[in-house]
């Protein structure tokens, strides 16, 4: 927020939760009219600044550049973790090694309760 427009105001001081709420903004006319000023000091700033002319990364009309190696990565990232061959220097490789963490499985919807359950440990 540029410092121009930067504004502090009380709504509602003193009065119960319950009748300090958007819909009762309606009625404070002292509020408002602090408000309307501060939504013209916004019209002015930025008339004053101009228009702003499109970077090379627009909103509108941009394609985001695919990143399929990445996703790549990702997936054998996840599937190698979930084997139970963590990155090395990674907190799930220190849980390993200090045999905290034996959850390793290729089905990690399924609960532990529910593998006990079954009889199946892991």
């Amino acid at each position: 927020m540029p410092d121009p427009l930067w504004r502090y105001e009380d709504f509602g001081k003193g009065r119960k939760y319950s009748e300090n709420q958007a819909e009762d903004m309606a009625s404070d006319a002292p509020f408002l009219g602090k408000f309307d000023a501060w939504t013209e000091a916004f019209v002015a700033f930025v008339r004053v600044k101009g228009r702003v002319t499109p970077g090379k990364y627009r909103a509108y009309g941009h394609k985001a550049p695919g990143h399929r190696l990445a996703d790549a990565k990702l997936w054998l990232r996840d599937l190698s973790m979930r084997v139970g061959h963590p990155p090395k220097g990674s907190s799930p490789r220190a849980q390993l090694e200090a045999g905290l963490n034996e959850d390793a499985t290729l089905r990690p919807a399924r609960s532990e309760g529910e593998k006990l359950r079954d009889g199946v440990k892991k």
